[in-house]
């Protein structure tokens, strides 16, 4: 027993010698050769590899525990002695279960104050672009990937510099503190269990943390993130856009709190879904001249959920604060807003497609989804400078509240939309839409609208000035899209302009104004193009009708001539005609059931004569009642007033003016015009002053086809011409004899002149033939007077003279009726002097003389 004892305790000691001896060399190596020798080993593979020299300043081992820490690796730049990457420590914590389950298992990795430098070259290369260009090496196939778990991944307090040379700026990633507690691919269960990952860091001076959980080996590839940003500048990220940008960001800052969740869908495409929210603030965007576009207080974006892989978009809230926007229209008509994004040329490129396998929703059309949009007290600035003066528009308090508005077919939307127009203006409309068909159905309520600032867009068209002038609308918009007839567009309601004025821009004078214009039950259209008015009221209106100098209507000269004005449908061709007509842009359908004319004053003054003469056409008043400008139906015309302070004026009857058919059966008469005011006419005209006399029109003008059948019945009472004057324009003529012989025994003259003619004829002018025939009944009074009388009162020319029988004092039957013409007309001209003259045919009279004497004696 006792050699049995001594035979086992020898083996015991040896082999306690081995393992201390084990235990000692393992140590020995594992802490002493073994760092020095693999410090060099990766100082030599990592610097041949990366080009690029590597120093690390200390490596320890515990062979024990399994632990790496490396201190102080340092990777200089290529052919530099700036820094690429460093770190102050990395430890590494192997577990023993590694050489059991053949994986690489770490219990530990935790890198302190990693440091990595990105640079970007002048010609978009990197300075890492060596590393990742160098060829990788063929290695054979494998049947399995590395099998691993990584335990609690700690990386902390780590540094990146981004220099961004092409665009001369510099972005640091300063705190970044990465942590991920497991990650493995061992077992299916260590596949389907989340990792769990936590990252923050501080961008450019910016804080913002990401955390989420991920099973980036399973089949599922399920993720779900949260992303914190907070007060990230804009600015730094905007030249990284794929499009060259014409605008400055002079500030603004972006806060976020974003969640994102990704999974693969077995059998199914992938789907992914955005929720939370997003806050902009304080956003300024000039133009490349310094000069602000666009300003924006704040603004608040809650997601809801998007999900852009099934084209599903559910945003819950948009809400913007105070936004301000710059829109302008150069001269050629370019849009400041279209140029803020520079156009990239289209490049032909093959389309690759990418195919999912039976997608988890399909959507020709996105489906989107807008709970609710806010805009809050925003400003519009437009400035247009294509007009020959600029228009400069001014929209304050804009609001706008729209909510439910999606791509869903027929759903519909509510709108409330309010502003207010250069502080005087008010706009609002109210309504609900549908994006699928677009159909929309608004209230709109215009209030004060200043024409004013509209005027350039006329003022190469008409030179007057608006010194004043609003309109206000009230109505119902119904904007339809009915498929292939096209877009349908209705409007009813009221619309006026009141308080209207406008001058002359030559001399400042008044040319046109009223108190109100009034449309009544009002209703147009496109597709078709109709225009259908109940009743339209003109009240209190004045405009100035003048003769220049020059002796042009200020009306011509007010309105410019020489533009070329787009063709009417009428003018069209027939095939134009017929792609008009099924655009919706026909011969349009107007009608006005009735206009009303009140309080009316013109006043007409002309200054060809010196003295001008001046007079006024007050109290206008009336209606037109009917107007059908596509019927061939007359409108009813009633319209009365008063010519100086108490001449009535009246017209009436019916008139068609717009059809192709000309239409007008009009009768215009008046009373006991005063004709002293004439004077300056007739100095200048007949070389005489007017002593007194009144004046009467009755005139009637039938227009059918363009034919004129008129009636001019001018009466004048008691005319009497005064001194004579000189004038270089006045008739050669005998005027106060032509009176004479015009003027009856009472004082009157009463003239009928009938004038017709075909309005075509460019030289036909009713006014004209009619001054024509008064000239000529004057030249007639000079040259022929009794002709005149005889054209009054009968028997023609015969009236200068009466005829006997050769030899005979006896007047026969027909020459009988001559001297009662005769005396008529003497009778009732008193003023008028007669002289006879006796005359004989020495021959005829001697030869009927005897027979006369023969036949006595028989």
């Amino acid at each position: 027993m006792q050699s049995l004892r001594n035979f086992k305790l020898p083996r015991i000691k040896k082999y306690l010698w081995w393992v201390g001896s084990f235990l000692i060399l393992f140590t020995v190596i594992g802490f002493i050769l073994l760092p020095p020798l693999l410090k060099l080993i990766l100082i030599k593979k990592l610097s041949e590899n990366l080009h690029r020299q590597v120093t690390i300043q200390r490596i320890r081992i515990n062979p024990y525990t399994l632990t790496l820490d490396i201190q102080g690796l340092f990777i200089k730049e290529r052919n530099q002695t700036d820094n690429f990457f460093y770190l102050e420590k990395a430890f590494v914590n192997l577990a023993s279960l590694s050489l059991i389950k053949r994986a690489v298992i770490l219990e530990e990795l935790f890198i302190q104050k990693p440091y990595l430098k990105i640079v970007r070259q002048k010609d978009s290369s990197y300075n890492f672009s060596d590393l990742i260009e160098k060829p990788i090496p063929k290695t054979e196939k494998k049947t399995g990937g590395i099998r691993f778990s990584f335990n609690n991944i700690i990386i902390f307090d780590g540094s990146i510099d981004f220099i961004d040379c092409p665009k001369d700026t510099t972005h640091t990633l300063r705190k970044l503190n990465l942590t991920i507690p497991f990650i493995s691919n061992l077992t299916s269960e260590d596949t389907d269990v989340f990792v769990q990952p936590q990252l923050s860091a501080s961008l450019n001076g910016k804080d913002f943390f990401l955390a989420g959980k991920t099973k980036p080996f399973a089949d599922s590839l399920e993720t779900n993130l949260e992303v914190n940003l907070k007060d990230i500048i804009l600015a730094h990220y905007l030249p990284y856009l794929p499009m060259k940008l014409n605008f400055r960001l002079t500030s603004g800052t972006l806060d976020g709190d974003i969640k994102l969740a990704f999974i693969q869908h077995k059998g199914h495409g992938p789907d992914m879904e955005l929720t939370g929210t997003m806050h902009l603030r304080d956003i300024n965007i000039n133009d490349l001249k310094d000069e602000p576009i666009f300003r924006l207080s704040s603004a608040h974006i809650d997601l809801g959920s998007l999900r852009p892989l099934s084209n599903d978009f559910h945003i819950t809230k948009i809400t913007i604060y105070s936004p301000e926007l710059l829109l302008q229209r150069d001269k050629n008509g370019a849009i400041n807003l279209q140029s803020l994004v520079e156009q990239q040329a289209k490049i032909s490129t093959p389309e690759k497609k990418i195919t999912y396998p039976s997608p988890s929703k399909k959507a020709e059309f996105p489906y989107v989804m807008l709970d609710q949009f806010q805009i809050q007290g925003g400003k519009l600035f437009f400035l247009d400078e294509m007009p020959v003066e600029a228009v400069h528009l001014t929209m304050d308090n804009l609001n706008l509240q729209a909510d439910s508005l999606s791509t869903v077919k027929e759903s519909k939307g509510n709108i409330d939309f309010s502003l207010e127009l250069d502080k005087q203006g008010k706009i609002s409309v109210k309504g609900r839409i549908s994006i699928d068909p677009l159909n929309a159905t608004f209230a709109v309520d215009a209030k004060n609208i200043a024409l004013a600032p509209f005027q350039p867009y006329f003022t190469d068209k008409i030179k007057i000035n608006i010194r004043s002038g609003s309109f206000s609308t009230a109505g119902n918009i119904d904007w339809i899209d009915s498929g292939q007839m096209g877009m349908k567009i209705r409007y009813a309601g009221t619309a006026s302009i009141t308080n209207f004025v406008s001058v002359e821009k030559e001399n400042g004078k008044d040319f046109l104004k009223w108190k109100s214009l009034f449309f009544d039950e009002l209703e147009g259209g496109y597709n078709p193009l109709y225009l259908h008015i109940k009743g339209v009221s003109l009240t209190d209106f004045y405009s100035r009708l003048a003769i220049e100098p020059d002796g042009m209507f200020n009306v011509q000269k007010i309105m410019i001539t020489g533009e070329t004005s787009p063709e009417s449908p009428a003018s069209l061709p027939e095939e134009q005609k017929q792609a008009s007509a099924a655009k919706g842009i026909g011969e349009p359908d107007i009608s006005i059931g009735k206009v009303t004319l009140q309080g009316g004053r013109i006043d007409f003054s002309d200054y060809t004569i010196k003295p001008y003469y001046s007079t006024q056409l007050k109290r206008i008043g009336g209606r037109i009642s009917g107007l059908f400008f596509t019927k061939n139906e007359p409108a009813d015309v009633e319209l009365r007033g008063k010519i100086g302070s108490d001449v009535p004026l009246e017209i009436v009857g019916k008139i068609n003016p717009v059809s192709d058919n000309l239409f007008v059966d009009l009768t215009a008469k008046f009373r006991g015009l005063d004709l002293s005011p004439f004077t300056p006419y007739s100095r200048k005209y007949l070389g005489y002053t007017i002593e007194k006399g009144k004046l009467s029109l009755d005139v009637k003008y039938l227009i059918v086809k363009k034919k004129l059948d008129s009636q001019n019945r001018i009466f004048f009472d008691q005319f009497t011409l005064g001194d004579k004057v000189e004038s270089k324009d006045a008739v050669k003529l005998p005027v106060k004899l032509a009176i004479s012989l015009l003027k009856d025994r009472n004082g009157r003259i009463d003239l009928d002149i009938p004038v017709s003619g075909h309005l075509d004829d460019p030289e036909f002018n009713v006014w004209k033939i009619v001054v024509k025939i008064l000239k000529n009944l004057i030249a007639k009074a000079a040259t022929s007077p009794f002709a005149l009388l005889g054209r009054m009162f009968g028997g023609g020319e015969e009236l200068s003279y009466i005829e006997f029988d050769y030899g005979s004092a006896r007047v026969n039957d027909e020459n009988l009726k001559k001297i009662e013409h005769l005396v008529k007309a003497i009778s009732d001209r008193p003023e008028i002097k007669l002289e006879i003259t006796g005359y004989c045919d020495k021959e005829k009279d001697y030869e009927g003389l005897k027979n006369y004497l023969f036949s006595q004696k028989i």
